[in-house]
C-alpha cells in the first residue's frame, strides 16, 4: 500500500466565474472548454457508503468513461481521500455493459450528477494542481483546488491547497460531495 495515491481537494461555491476567471488571465492559468459529464454513483449491497464515506461511480464523458472508488475521507478539513479510478474501454456500450455488471452483483444506483466541468492546471514549483470550474445541473458554480500525492505528502498539500484558495479569495469550502448536496436538495 505504499504507492496509494490520495486526492486532495477543496470544492467552493461561488455566485458566477468572473471573478476567477479574471484572476487566472492575469496569472496566465489557461482553462479550456467545458465539457459535460455524467456521473453514476451506486451503492454497495452490504455496507452504507454514505456511513462509511466512501463512493463508487461511472463517469461518462462522450465515449470516454472511467470507474473510480473514493476511499473515506482521511482529514475533516478538506476532502482528502484515497482514489483509485481505472479507464474502461471507449464506446457506447460501456457504461451500461458496467453498470449491467454492477447490478447483477447487487450494487444499486445511488444517484447522478451532470455537470459542464472546464478543467486547468496551475503552475506551481514541486506540485500538479489541477483548477476545475464546475456548473452543477440544479447546485449551481463551483470551484474545485485537487492535487494527487502520496501519503507522506498528505499535510503539505493540504496546507497548499488552503494557501491557494486563500489566495484566490475561495473561502467556505464545501465538504459535501455533489452527489451528497444533491440528494439532499431533492
Amino acid at each position: 500500500m505504499d504507492d496509494a495515491l490520495y486526492e486532495v481537494e477543496q470544492k467552493f461555491p461561488v455566485d458566477d466565474f468572473r471573478s476567477i476567471l479574471a484572476q487566472f488571465k492575469e496569472q496566465a492559468i489557461v482553462i479550456g472548454d467545458p465539457v459535460e459529464q455524467n456521473d453514476r454513483y451506486y451503492a454497495h449491497p452490504a455496507r452504507d457508503f454514505s456511513v462509511t464515506d466512501e463512493a463508487l461511480r461511472i463517469r461518462q464523458v462522450g465515449r470516454q468513461s472511467w470507474m473510480t472508488y473514493k476511499g473515506p475521507r482521511v482529514d475533516t478539513g478538506s476532502k482528502t481521500r484515497r482514489e483509485i479510478e481505472i479507464e474502461l474501454s471507449s464506446g457506447a456500450s460501456t457504461v451500461e455493459e458496467f453498470d449491467q455488471l454492477l447490478q447483477l452483483v447487487g450494487f444499486k444506483h445511488a444517484g447522478s450528477v451532470v455537470k459542464n466541468r472546464r478543467a486547468g492546471r496551475i503552475p506551481l514549483p514541486g506540485w500538479d494542481v489541477s483548477v476545475v470550474l464546475d456548473e452543477v445541473a440544479s447546485l449551481g458554480c463551483f470551484v474545485e483546488l485537487e492535487t494527487i500525492v502520496r501519503e507522506e505528502r498528505l499535510e503539505d498539500a493540504e496546507c497548499m491547497i488552503n494557501k491557494l484558495a486563500t489566495e484566490f479569495g475561495l473561502f467556505q469550502a464545501q465538504q459535501a460531495s455533489y452527489l451528497e448536496l444533491v440528494l439532499a436538495k431533492g
